[in-house]
């Protein structure tokens, strides 16, 4: 009998955790942000970064689909050789040859520092090397849809964030992958409490709240403030506020738009132009409101 009723709380322990589970990666799902395809044309430089270590068979598709996002005028990608044993960097340099926006640097065959994991080691290093005001790491396997930075970037911006990691759709092929591949989604948005992270910093005010606590604990005692230079006004208001002195905010707003209206076409409604005016609103009401 005591077994018996053991067993019937393990059954229903079980079946409650199962329903949480559930509820929980509904709840993640139903609120994860989708980047905006029709995004503003990206007016910053960005560094495409991809570590690469026997990628030979996945590394020309990967590449093509990074060089021909558009949206991006200002691209440029670094890919790094991690001490690969196949032909990765011949494929590499055989596309740069042609693209003068890609660039391979070969990776030191030493061990990483004490500390340090091979992938996190490399991607320092291709760091180091970027001059881009965005990073965007991408894995030598993954191919990315033609607009997938652009609206990276636009999230970005638009929500004045300091990180985004998109997920990119999963290609199953056979049917054992099918079965496996859905269990990667499953596994982070069943355990992973993203709107509770995300919620630590919703808006500008917190997120300024939240980066000044970590800076001023490090001793940081200027700020270079880089976003789009729509949301420029709000950031710098919070941040300057929640400095109160200790720590002084340099403004470096990217985005501006200069181009002349020379052509009859400029001035004709686009959809990039509908999308900077909405915007463009937005950011003024949120100013006023004191967001």
């Amino acid at each position: 009998m005591v077994m018996a009723g053991v067993g019937r709380a393990l059954v229903r322990a079980g079946t409650l955790s199962a329903c949480a589970l559930a509820v929980h990666t509904a709840v993640n799902l139903r609120y994860l942000r989708s980047p905006d395809p029709h995004a503003p044309v990206v007016d910053e430089d960005v560094t495409v970064l991809i570590p690469a270590r026997d990628e030979a068979a996945h590394i020309e598709a990967a590449l093509h689909s990074v060089l021909t996002q558009t949206g991006v005028p200002r691209l440029n990608v670094i890919v790094l050789d991690d001490g690969s044993t196949d032909d990765t960097p011949a494929i590499v340099e055989r596309i740069a040859a042609r693209d003068a926006r890609l660039r391979l640097v070969s990776g030191r065959d030493d061990a990483p520092p004490a500390g340090w994991l091979g992938k996190p080691w490399a991607c320092q290093r291709l760091a180091d090397e970027a001059s881009g005001t965005v990073l965007v790491f991408v894995d030598a396997d993954v191919m990315i849809y033609p607009h997938a930075i652009r609206a990276a970037v636009g999230t970005l911006r638009h929500n004045g964030f300091s990180l985004v990691a998109p997920y990119p759709p999963q290609l199953a092929g056979s049917a054992l992958e099918r079965l496996v591949q859905p269990l990667v989604t499953w596994s982070w948005a069943a355990t992973l409490p993203l709107r509770w992270a995300e919620g630590r910093s919703r808006d500008t005010r917190e997120n300024a709240a939240l980066s000044m606590a970590m800076l001023k604990a490090d001793g940081v005692k200027t700020l270079v403030l880089v976003t789009h230079d729509l949301h420029m006004p709000r950031a710098e208001r919070a941040f300057v506020a929640i400095a109160a002195g200790q720590v002084t905010i340099v403004a470096a707003p990217v985005g501006l738009q200069h181009d002349a209206m020379s052509e009859l076409g400029d001035w004709m409604p686009s959809g990039e132009g509908l999308t900077r005016v909405r915007y463009a609103v937005y950011e003024w009401l949120a100013l006023r409101a004191g967001h």
